[in-house]
């Protein structure tokens, strides 16, 4: 019994440690819509770390989790409020392997490479691409460090960028957003 009571107050923490309490007009503020993507199956994936706001409280949405419909957090079916709130969200098209932007020969030209080629792979393509991109900078300033939080906040911002920006090419946005090393 004393088991069974250690366990619940550990699984009671856990949960407690993902869900801040907050006042009901906080939480019935907007959907962050433009942090979720839309999937094809009706699930939906975070695009950042999300502070989601549920029934009485905020939950707290790790980059890359999937919400499937049906499935409660806290109480709250994500994909459902979702779904409601984001109605106009398009759906994200599969994504396309790495080797569809390479020409015959196995090259991908990154000068021209553009937001909306980016967008279309797998989102572990893109960030080894972003990754390349970063090594370049570097490169070109002789830097021979690596801050993993600028590294880490670059990428997002790109992504974030590119989506609003397909035809811009990724260099551009790397420019106009004046990372640096």
């Amino acid at each position: 019994m004393e088991r069974f009571q250690a366990v619940r107050a550990v699984a009671v923490s856990v949960l407690l440690a993902f869900a801040v309490p907050v006042d009901s007009a906080r939480a019935q503020s907007g959907v962050p819509c433009d942090s979720f993507i839309r999937n094809p199956d009706g699930s939906w994936t975070a695009t950042g770390n999300v502070p989601f706001p549920g029934s009485g409280r905020i939950i707290n949405l790790r980059q890359g989790s999937v919400m499937k419909p049906g499935f409660f957090i806290l109480g709250t079916d994500i994909a459902a409020e979702l779904a409601a709130a984001c109605a106009s969200t398009p759906v994200q098209q599969p994504q396309a392997e790495i080797t569809t932007l390479a020409d015959d020969k196995g090259v991908i030209d990154m000068g021209s490479l553009t937001c909306g080629q980016l967008l279309s792979v797998y989102q572990e393509d893109a960030d080894f691409l972003l990754a390349w991109y970063s090594g370049w900078t570097n490169g070109m300033a002789k830097s021979r460090t690596l801050r993993l939080k600028a590294v880490k906040d670059a990428t997002h911002n790109v992504i974030v960028y590119c989506k609003a920006n397909l035809t811009r090419r990724v260099a551009d946005a790397i420019e106009a957003l004046k990372l640096k090393p």
